[in-house]
C-alpha cells in the first residue's frame, strides 16, 4: 500500500494541490477560496478527457497532491442531494483503493447541515440518466457498501496511481438513486466533454417537460459547488493536512 509523509509541525513550504473537476460550475466556488496553493483544472466529462488532460497538466505543471471533485449520482438509497461523499475505492476497468491516510484526514471534516459519507465510486464512461441503470450499478455493490456513480474518478485515480501522486476524491450528490435525469445528457456534449448549448436547447425543445427538472438540477449543481468548496476549505485547514510533505512511496494501490 502506498504511503506518504506527514510532518509533526506545519512546514514552511505550502505544497500544491491540483483540484480537478469535469465542469466549470463544479469549480466555481472553489476558485473563490483564498488559498494560494490551489491550482485548478477543468477536464471535460468522461474518463478519456479526464485522463488526457490530467496527464498533460501534470507533465507541464506538476502538483504535490491531486484532489478530484465534482457531482455524482447516488447508488445508495440513503444518500440525499447535497450529501458529500469521500471516495475510498473506485470501480472502473480496474479497482483502485484511495490512500487510507488521506481518507482518514478527510473524515475529520465536519460541516453544519451537510452529511458526509464514505464509500465506493463507480465510474461509467457515460451519463447514467435512468433509474434502471443506477439500480444495475448499485446491485454490484456489497449490501453494506455506500456507493455513487460519476464519469471521471477512475481516470483521476489511475493517472495519479501510475505517477505515484497522492490523491483524494470528494463527490457531492446531485441526483438520487430512484430518479431519472431530465434529459439524456449523453446527447448534449461535444467530443471535448463540453456542454453543447445548441444540442441542449434542441433536446429541451423536443421534451418541454424537462424544463422543470433542468431548473431543479441547476439549483442542485449550485448547492454541490458550494458544499465542495466548504469541504475543501475545511480539509486544507486541518493541521495534519497543512503539514503534508507530498512524499509517496513507490508502490501501487490498484487491483
Amino acid at each position: 500500500m502506498a504511503t506518504f509523509s506527514v510532518n509533526s509541525s506545519v512546514t514552511g513550504h505550502a505544497v500544491s494541490w491540483a483540484v480537478i473537476a469535469a465542469l466549470r460550475r463544479e469549480l466555481s466556488d472553489l476558485r473563490r477560496l483564498a488559498r494560494r496553493n490551489l491550482v485548478f483544472l477543468e477536464t471535460g466529462v468522461g474518463t478519456d478527457n479526464a485522463s488526457k488532460k490530467l496527464t498533460k497538466f501534470l507533465e507541464k505543471t506538476g502538483a504535490d497532491f491531486v484532489l478530484g471533485v465534482g457531482m455524482a449520482g447516488a447508488l445508495s438509497p440513503s444518500l440525499r442531494v447535497g450529501d458529500l461523499f469521500i471516495v475510498e475505492r473506485v470501480i472502473g476497468p480496474s479497482n483502485i483503493v484511495i490512500l487510507p491516510n488521506l481518507c482518514s484526514l478527510a473524515k475529520l471534516v465536519r460541516l453544519n447541515g451537510a452529511n458526509i459519507h464514505v464509500g465506493t465510486a463507480v465510474t461509467a464512461n457515460e451519463f447514467v440518466c435512468e433509474v434502471n441503470r443506477k439500480r444495475s450499478l448499485a446491485a454490484a455493490l456489497k449490501p453494506d457498501q455506500m456507493g455513487c456513480v460519476d464519469m471521471e474518478s477512475w481516470a483521476v485515480a489511475r493517472v495519479c496511481t501510475e505517477r505515484r501522486i497522492p490523491f483524494l476524491i470528494i463527490r457531492c450528490i446531485s441526483d438520487l438513486l430512484e430518479e431519472d435525469l431530465p434529459l439524456d445528457f449523453n446527447r448534449c456534449y461535444d467530443s471535448q466533454g463540453d456542454l453543447d448549448a445548441l444540442k441542449l436547447v434542441t433536446a429541451t425543445l423536443l421534451r418541454p417537460r424537462s424544463l422543470k427538472g433542468l431548473w431543479q438540477l441547476r439549483g442542485r449543481s449550485t448547492l454541490c459547488s458550494q458544499r465542495l468548496a466548504w469541504f475543501v476549505d475545511q480539509f486544507l485547514a486541518i493541521p495534519e493536512v497543512r503539514g503534508l510533505t507530498g512524499v509517496m512511496r513507490p508502490s501501487s494501490n490498484s487491483s
